[in-house]
């Protein structure tokens, strides 16, 4: 067994080298997943751009927070690392398509807003 000393603020600590390999196996995972989710988000906000080309209903596509926002004149939706859902793959709309009176709604998937356009919210 192998143990490894680490400066910590003046104090010194051990870890095992199976604690420290452990660790960086979580870590790889959170990352993975992490990227599973990012690559659903921009899946899902690109069937919503494909729905509208489609439907010739004109959107513009813009880089917002180091992601992506499709707005049409009534309504966005976007995807980003603040947007409700983005740990989940999903986008955030605001606008016309959001129903319940709100303003900002969370964790849609572009099944759900496609189905909202569909049926005129």
């Amino acid at each position: 067994m192998q143990i490894q000393m680490y400066p910590c603020r003046g104090i010194h600590y051990q870890m095992k080298m199976e604690d420290m390999v452990m660790i960086m196996n979580n870590k790889e995972e959170q990352l993975d997943k992490e990227l599973e989710n990012i690559q659903k988000g921009l899946r899902e906000i690109s069937k919503v751009e494909n729905y509208l080309k489609d439907h010739n209903i004109e959107y513009e596509k813009n880089m917002i927070f180091n992601g992506i926002q499709i707005a049409t004149k009534d309504w966005d939706v976007v995807f980003h690392k603040y947007a409700y859902g983005y740990k989940n793959g999903l986008m955030e709309a605001c606008g016309s398509i959001c129903r319940l009176n709100e303003d900002v709604e969370g964790w849609l998937s572009a099944k759900d807003i496609i189905e909202r356009l569909e049926n005129n919210n």
